[in-house]
């Protein structure tokens, strides 16, 4: 990438691979080591992480915000907003021009893939094919054959074999090195016939998203359980996850219903859910998970919101695989990784549970008012029931109730 960076190539550079192999943290790490003061790279650097916040995958939003930062970094007025999609991408291409020899421009942009697929972002005609110069772009992009790999397949077609960078595999020393740091810092030592099991569990998925969550569950282990004492650990990112949400659902820890209609509720929404939302949503809307929590402790007092302590519990337990994240002017909390959240969808989503989920959250937002009357937050649109109502409703199979919202000024 320094290479890349330092050198005459006129195109775009793609850091690619599956879910999970590190390309985030390759991209964050190069834009802070280019960015350091002990670097001798001068120049702009500009990055941008797409999924991470719900500004940054919406490509109207994507590329008035980038045009305006690199304005701003150059000295530039800022570029007028206009909200025709061929005339942003013109606006990004010739925002690109200011760059300079004294002054070159870097351009990180992770995740290619998450982009909403509104305006065909994902045909990437936005992105120019040439650069101007003084300009370098390095991208990452998903490495799959359905349609999130499709930008992949559009920058393979349009670039040069060189311009391909892919992300390796975790090998068995680099896998040790990390998992040492991991350990260090949780404060946890493991025997060496454990480091050794789950560096041979890391040939069958050598990632470092895999060897993450085998950590996870190895931080967990007595250090008696050797040779033939050790919890079996599922050979794939999808598999750990279930075994751990297995190990939740069991009676001496949380209710089964519970820990599915929780993570349920978090993988139906758009942007996550805020935790005084999702409490609301399993105390009010959700008459299943207050039943279940009076059958399974009768002798507790009388209450109508499920304690805040059951719920804090399991938080806890979900902290490796939960992040908090900005969206619709709150913090909320999501999944720390889309691969954790679509073993998640595919566990509890079944038999009829989808829809379900998006119907009650539905009802969770519509009783809510289009705008706050009062507070901090008076006459403040209601950021979150907009970006989540229509969402549902369309989600949830609730077509007339959609048309209303959206035809009701």
């Amino acid at each position: 990438i320094e290479a890349y960076v330092k050198g005459a190539v006129n195109r775009p550079l793609v850091v690619y691979g599956p879910s999970g192999c590190g390309k985030t943290a390759l991209v964050a790490h190069c834009a802070e080591r280019l960015s350091s003061t002990g670097s001798d790279i001068g120049g702009i650097i500009v990055r941008r992480f797409i999924g991470a916040t719900a500004g940054a995958s919406d490509l109207r939003d994507l590329l008035p915000n980038m045009c305006m930062e690199i304005g701003q970094r150059y000295g530039q007025d800022p570029t007028p907003s206009v909200d025709d999609p061929a005339a942003i991408a013109d606006g990004f291409a010739e925002t690109l021009r200011l760059a300079t020899r004294r002054s070159p421009l870097i351009l990180f942009l992770d995740a290619l893939d998450q982009l909403s697929q509104n305006d065909d972002a994902h045909s990437l005609k936005w992105l120019p094919r040439k650069l101007p110069p003084h300009v370098r772009v390095i991208v990452s992009a998903l490495e799959r054959d359905d349609l999130a790999g499709r930008c992949l397949r559009v920058l393979s077609e349009r670039g040069q074999p060189d311009d391909l960078l892919r992300v390796p595999e975790l090998g068995a020393l680099d896998g040790r090195r990390l998992l040492a740091a991991w350990l260090r810092d949780a404060s946890r030592k493991l025997q060496k016939e454990q480091t050794d099991y789950i560096l041979k569990k890391l040939v069958a998925c050598p990632t470092p998203l895999y060897l993450r969550l085998a950590f996870e569950e190895a931080r967990q282990w007595p250090s008696g359980a050797t040779d033939g004492h050790l919890p079996e650990i599922s050979d794939s990112v999808e598999g750990i996850v279930n075994d751990f949400l297995s190990r939740l659902e069991q009676p001496e820890h949380h209710s089964r219903k519970l820990v599915q209609r929780a993570l349920g509720y978090l993988a139906a929404s758009r942007n996550g859910l805020a935790e005084e939302e999702l409490l609301e949503i399993l105390s009010r809307i959700d008459p299943d998970v207050l039943l279940d929590f009076r059958k399974a402790s009768p002798k507790s007092p009388a209450t109508d919101r499920l304690p805040f302590v059951i719920w804090s519990r399991l938080r806890a337990d979900l902290s490796p695989y939960l992040s908090v994240r900005r969206a619709d002017q709150t913090k909320l909390l999501s999944f720390y990784h889309r691969q954790i959240g679509e073993a998640i969808q595919t566990r509890v989503f079944g038999d009829g549970m989808k829809g379900r989920l998006h119907r009650r959250l539905v009802e969770f937002f519509g009783e809510q008012d289009n705008s706050f009357d009062s507070g901090a937050l008076a006459d403040q649109p209601n950021y979150r029931k907009a970006s989540e109502l229509v969402f549902h409703q369309m989600e949830g199979g609730l077509w007339p109730q959609a048309q209303q919202t959206l035809s009701d000024l």
